[in-house]
């Protein structure tokens, strides 16, 4: 099974332990009801925005959407693995790599590389204790209602609570975010 395929059972699991009709999850979490009927076939793939709006209205993890290794107290992500998705909807939204040590988790990890023609400029929910960490490049960081900030190298940034966020870059960051439910 492909990590596309597994993604769409796990989503399929988690809706209908819910009692949630595809319909009733699409409205929920704001996409159309064709394109979540494919992302749970295996034929589509999430942004990472989908998948937190999709992880939230099924009060979920997104971690507990994500195929990945059963829980065994240590877990090694290589570089080369974890799941590749599109932060955003849209062609030249830029790709970041989930990594999640398996169902269950408490920390989720992603690995975003944005190039400076790449801004993530869609407005994100957050609901965990989310961590920034940019390793290289700039980010600068608007918060809804809280202000604006401009992280370089080896900053860091601590979000708790329930906020919106929205990012953009003017020559291109590397940044890992952690994020705790």
């Amino acid at each position: 099974m492909t990590a596309q395929a597994d993604l769409g059972a796990l989503l399929r699991t988690a809706r209908q332990a819910r009692g949630l009709t595809l319909v009733a999850l699409a409205a929920a979490a704001g996409v159309s009801q064709p394109f979540l009927s494919k992302v749970e076939r295996g034929q589509a793939n999430p942004s990472l925005h989908s998948l937190y709006r999709i992880a939230n209205a099924l009060e979920v993890r997104v971690s507990d959407l994500l195929p990945g290794q059963e829980p065994t107290g240590v877990t090694v992500v290589r570089a080369d693995a974890g799941t590749m998705v599109a932060s955003t909807e849209g062609p030249t939204a830029p790709r970041v790599r989930l990594i999640t040590p398996g169902a269950g988790a408490r920390t989720s990890v992603l690995d975003y590389t944005i190039n400076a023609d790449q801004n993530v400029d869609d407005w994100f929910d957050s609901h965990d204790e989310t961590t920034l960490v940019i390793t290289d490049g700039d980010l600068t960081v608007e918060v809804r209602g809280r202000g604006t900030w401009t992280l370089g190298p080896h900053d860091v940034m601590s979000l708790q609570g329930d906020l919106q966020t929205r990012w953009a870059t003017a020559s291109g960051c590397s940044l890992i975010v952690f994020s705790l439910r």
